[in-house]
């Protein structure tokens, strides 16, 4: 919505903690909000972990650098802020946060799995979720270089780009080319894996999110087509960035089960 700096201060917004509200201002007031609702919850769940000898002995390093990364996280909010959304900011602030959401979706795994199933170690199935995992990841970083870079329409047509398959790679076109190579990557790599699953070594609920991860793919490919045809229309960019998280969360889904009977 462009409402990156329409609170221009840090912590405060027009130097107040209730602004004056229009649409734009509520965005990133309301956004600024839940991260301190995370925050608050982060914390209560860290004294919990670390008080609770059980907790502290299977989460407390998965907390640690969640901690970690939400302090990291904290400190790029603002300097997206003090850096009047420098490009290479506001993709590390995106790159951070996917961090810090992989290892709360970690540790709510770790709480929800009672079954208490014994580790694999490092099958070779392990091995190709991780590489996919971070093909997928390498991609959310890229679709951040391409948004705070303003590359969305660098090339106005698809497959191609001004009709050529490698264009000139200059400006911001070089950010939508290569976030479209990173797509190819991903579809291909989650096809190998989709391959391997067959023969097994994956529990049902990890074939559930290897499955949903497929889906999630071709809606999002679908959907960066129809950014491209409708001139990025809102729906398609609130979409895109809505179903790129489904996606990296399923993986990370597929990861941790990869190495489990």
């Amino acid at each position: 919505m462009g409402a990156g700096l329409s609170c221009p201060d840090w912590p405060f917004c027009f130097g107040k903690i209730i602004p004056p509200f229009d649409s734009l201002v509520f965005l990133e007031w309301f956004h600024r909000l839940i991260a301190a609702i995370v925050s608050i919850l982060v914390a209560v769940a860290a004294w919990i972990i670390f008080v609770c000898p059980h907790f502290r002995k299977s989460l407390g390093k998965l907390m640690v650098v969640a901690l970690g990364l939400l302090i990291l996280q904290i400190f790029l909010g603002a300097a997206t802020v003090w850096g009047l959304l420098a490009p290479g900011t506001v993709a590390l602030h995106l790159a951070i946060g996917y961090g810090f959401f992989a290892h709360c979706l970690l540790m709510a795994l770790k709480v929800e799995d009672r079954t208490k199933r014994p580790s694999l170690g490092k099958p070779p199935l392990w091995k190709l979720s991780v590489l996919v995992l971070a093909v997928v990841y390498m991609q959310v970083v890229l679709g951040g270089m391409v948004s705070s870079h303003y590359a969305g329409l660098a090339c106005p047509d698809f497959p191609t780009c001004f009709g050529e398959w490698v264009p000139t790679l200059v400006g911001p076109i070089k950010y939508q080319f290569f976030h479209r190579v990173g797509a190819l990557l991903v579809t291909v790599s989650l096809m190998i894996l989709l391959f391997s699953v067959r023969k097994g070594g994956i529990s049902q609920r990890g074939r559930m999110a290897l499955r949903m991860s497929a889906i999630f793919l071709m809606l999002q490919i679908g959907i960066g087509v129809g950014a491209i045809h409708s001139q990025l229309a809102l729906w398609t960019r609130i979409a895109h960035v809505a179903i790129a998280a489904a996606l990296f969360a399923s993986m990370v889904i597929v990861t941790y089960e990869s190495r489990r009977e």
